[in-house]
């Protein structure tokens, strides 16, 4: 994405651009939900640290989105490039605090349930047969 595209969108009050930020978790603590619509990702750091926090996650079925987000469980994941499933998505979340509450404690338990230190170097030393 272009800066001056940012720029434009920060101008006409589409987003705010906040820049590098150091407290992560005040960030998120203001958001209702997270979304990350993508068609390729590795293992997004930003739906990590929105799970970790708590918030709900709406993103895109592909390849290291769905390792985090667990569709109806902490999130929802949608088709690639499929602008109306995202609206709705984010309309189902908007319209229900209770499930974005709900899918928000989900989210919070999986990353430490599967994102640790310890489950990360155990499934490390699992892989290369090290035990």
């Amino acid at each position: 994405m272009k800066k001056k595209q940012i720029k434009d969108w920060v101008h006409k009050k589409f987003c705010i651009w906040k820049g590098h930020v150091q407290k992560v978790y005040a960030l998120y603590q203001g958001a209702d939900i997270a979304l990350l619509p993508s068609y390729r990702e590795g293992l997004p750091k930003s739906l990590l640290e929105a799970a970790s926090c708590g918030v709900p996650m709406v993103s895109t079925d592909v390849p290291g989105c769905r390792e985090i987000v667990r569709h109806g469980k902490s999130g929802l994941l949608v088709p690639p490039k499929d602008s109306t499933a995202l609206a709705s998505a984010l309309e189902k979340l908007i319209a229900s605090p209770s499930l974005r509450k709900r899918m928000g404690a989900t989210g919070r338990k999986d990353v430490e349930k599967y994102f640790s230190d310890d489950h990360i170097i155990k499934k490390t030393i699992s892989l290369y047969g090290l035990r």
